[in-house]
């Protein structure tokens, strides 16, 4: 019970029938909550300023009880000891802020100084600057690094200085009627924006200490947050009145208003791709915003988990992830990657996605769903270009594209093949009937003469397009239902995969089955893709996944790095990528010539995935799967991050292998022991349970501290075993 989540229904019902119960809070990563992987608890007071590194690596807090913190943002543990005052003065920290190329931190003080230090080592870099005569509530630092602007408790102006020099440059800005709230530079260099209690944005020259521009955004109701967007275009506002807006710069029109927060809105930042807004509010939540659509007014994601005010919110240098920091005295990090450029959401499925293809000429999508339809989208745009294909309302397993991309031909679970105009979405021939039972595979032959289905009624028929009608063709007939089909690339053979999960070939156009894969382990593959080139293929067979020589059926290299079963495969079309999935949700990307992980890991599902394909151009991959959505990669963007277990320690034991009661990583490192309770789940497929690097508060009330028998303290030391 202790370890339940808080907001469970077991928890709820039952916590308060019990006593003698530990009191646990779980600091650092965790996977409880919806979207929450890490807590940071250390700070006393309210916590109401965070930034990320430049290299995403550090997270810098500061608090209303005096100190800054530099955190681990991969483990949550701190980088070192709090940072406080050197002198007399102790840090307001009201806001804490990280230089561009993330080697100063920059904090205030309750005497009005500004204190730098080297945000690597946490040693102080220069004397304190005095700046105001009260509390700082707000700091910002320009791109270059060459000047701080800040502000302070009931002032009307706006202080600039330069860190190395110790002196003011430029002027005081002076334009405010009010108490100033909010200081940001903009991502250019070229602009100062400042706004505060008297409801307006003022856009400077802060190098000439000229007003440029007077917004009136906000009448009766103070600014609290303002943000420039990545291309310095446009700002955001969180205010009083519980609103957050989007400017254009250029005009000073307000572009966006969003309502849904129902407190006042005291934090506000843009995505790095400037496609996402988060913004932090009172009312205890943090809230995600699509610009993309314009006409979509409600936050795309809502993150709750914050016992109290939310003060501060900050991306990740990747859009990756969202920290926040509360008035709870904690900061949280929350995974967002759903709303970022590396992957976006495909959404408009009511049931799982069973396959996702491309056109030849990579502008469309389609899917089938177990929702009884085929959509088609833009890739660029993600949209969709017309309504859906229905299939008489009966589940659809399998889309294809002809070589030309005119026609779309679907398998169904009414046992009919469809074929459908790609450019119009309307039926492009009659219902083709021969098959007596659902239809879970068709394919187009690279000719695009043909077409072939295979279905659970063990047949492969063969159609002839320009026809619609059966070819010529012998049917290939199968012991048992065919789930996946293929042709090679040279069109001259078919392969199948029945649903006994047994790899068969046969000849195209005689029906004759082959001999080329008897190498394979019968009854145990479970997907396969050709090369490009057709000399090879991967097969994905049990716990292997293997590259096949097609001329002699031998294995010529074995992957390795899935922890479980590995399903979809797909070849990048210059054959210089291999995508893959297993059953822990999670994308792997390989060098096919020597075997190795290209990237980072990719998550982003909530369920298993079913389909994988990569555009031909190698700039997208596109997954489906049980959680209802397709999501659309940006494969450079993956090639260019780091490997996911140096970003999240989560992939190590993700990847990891249960094995004389340990969990032991691909390259044989004892990670984590298991407690005897728990041996006989992970012995079991879809029972594993990640426990990832965290820190444990336990209280114990009303009572002793119960304490299961099997549970012993565990320390591996170098050379011995566990005592």
């Amino acid at each position: 019970m202790a370890f339940t989540p808080k907001s469970s229904l077991v928890h709820q019902t039952f916590s308060s029938l019990l006593t003698g119960i530990p009191v646990v809070e779980t600091l650092g990563i965790s996977r409880d909550e919806s979207h929450c992987v890490m807590v940071l608890a250390g700070h006393t007071d309210p916590v109401s300023s965070i930034a990320y590194s430049l290299d995403g690596k550090t997270l810098a807090s500061g608090s209303y009880d005096g100190t800054v913190r530099l955190w681990d943002s991969r483990s949550g543990a701190e980088v070192c000891t709090p940072l406080e005052s050197p002198g007399s003065d102790e840090l307001s920290a009201i806001q804490v802020t990280l230089t561009l190329d993330g080697d100063h931190l920059v904090a205030g003080t309750d005497g009005g100084s500004i204190i730098v230090w080297d945000a690597r080592t946490g040693r102080l870099q220069l004397p304190s600057l005095k700046l105001h005569a009260s509390y700082i509530t707000a700091i910002a630092v320009s791109t270059d690094g060459r000047t701080i602007a800040s502000i302070s408790n009931e002032c009307h102006t706006v202080a600039l200085c330069h860190p190395s020099t110790e002196v003011p440059v430029g002027q005081v800005l002076r334009g405010h009627t009010e108490p100033v709230r909010a200081v940001s530079f903009s991502a250019d260099g070229k602009m100062l924006a400042s706004a505060g209690e008297d409801g307006t944005i003022l856009l400077w020259d802060y190098r000439q200490g000229q007003l440029l521009k007077e917004l009136i955004a906000v009448q009766g109701h103070g600014i609290y947050a303002i943000a420039f967007s990545p291309d310095s275009s446009s700002l955001a506002t969180g205010s009083g009145d519980n609103a957050v807006r989007v400017w254009d710069v250029r005009s000073g029109q307000q572009l966006h208003i969003y309502s849904g927060h129902e407190l006042m809105v005291w934090g506000v930042a843009f995505a790095p791709d400037g496609l996402h807004l988060a913004s932090a509010s009172f009312d205890l939540t943090v809230r995600i915003w699509n610009l993309r659509d314009a006409n979509l007014k409600d936050a795309s994601l809502v993150l709750r988990g914050h016992s109290d005010s939310v003060m501060a919110v900050s991306f990740s240098k990747d859009g990756e992830y969202v920290a926040s920091g509360s008035s709870d005295h904690t900061i949280r990090v929350w995974d967002v990657s759903g709303s970022s450029s590396l992957k976006i959401s495909l959404d408009g499925h009511t049931d799982q996605v069973h396959v996702v293809v491309l056109s030849h000429d990579d502008r469309l999508v389609a899917s089938a769903s177990a929702d009884g339809s085929v959509r088609v989208w833009d890739l660029q745009t993600c949209q969709q270009i017309y309504a859906p294909l229905i299939c008489s309302e009966v589940e659809v397993h399998t889309t294809a594209f002809s070589m030309d991309d005119q026609l779309i031909a679907t398998g169904s679970a009414d046992s009919m093949v469809r074929l459908w105009n790609a450019c119009t979405g309307q039926a492009a021939a009659p219902e083709l009937h021969g098959h007596t039972s659902a239809v879970l595979a068709v394919v187009f032959s690279p000719n695009g003469l043909y077409l072939a289905s295979g279905s659970s009624d063990g047949t492969v028929q063969i159609w002839e397009i320009a026809k619609r009608q059966p070819a010529q063709i012998p049917n290939i007939y199968c012991s048992s239902g065919v789930s996946k089909l293929a042709y090679s690339p040279n069109g001259e053979m078919i392969v199948v995969i029945d649903q006994r999960s047994k790899i068969l070939s046969f000849d195209a156009l005689t029906g004759q089955a082959t001999q080329v894969f008897r190498e394979i382990p019968s009854h145990s593959v479970q997907s396969y893709a050709f090369s490009p080139d057709g000399a090879q293929m991967l097969v994905t067979s049990e716990k292997r996944f293997i590259l096949l020589d097609v001329n002699t059926g031998q294995c010529s290299m074995e992957f390795q790095g899935h922890a479980d079963d590995v399903w979809p495969v797909a070849y990048s079309s210059d054959g210089n990528l291999i995508a893959s999935h297993g059953t822990e949700a999670a994308i792997h990307l390989w060098n096919p010539k020597t075997g190795e992980r290209i990237g980072s890991v990719l998550y982003g599902h909530a369920a298993y995935i079913q389909s994988v394909t990569i555009s031909s151009d190698g700039r997208y991959l596109l997954t489906g799967s049980q959680d209802h959505t397709i999501r659309r990669w940006d494969l450079n963007a993956a090639r260019s991050l780091a490997d996911e277990r140096d970003r999240n320690p989560i992939a190590a034991l993700a990847l990891a292998r249960y094995e004389g009661n340990w969990l032991v990583s691909p390259s044989d490192e004892l990670l984590l022991w298991v407690p005897i309770e728990y041996r006989g789940y992970l012995e079991i497929g879809g029972h594993s349970r990640v426990i990832a690097t965290h820190r444990v508060i336990v209280t114990a009330h009303d009572g002793v501290l119960h304490q299961g028998e099997q549970w012993t303290r565990c320390w591996r030391a170098p050379d011995s075993v566990v005592s």
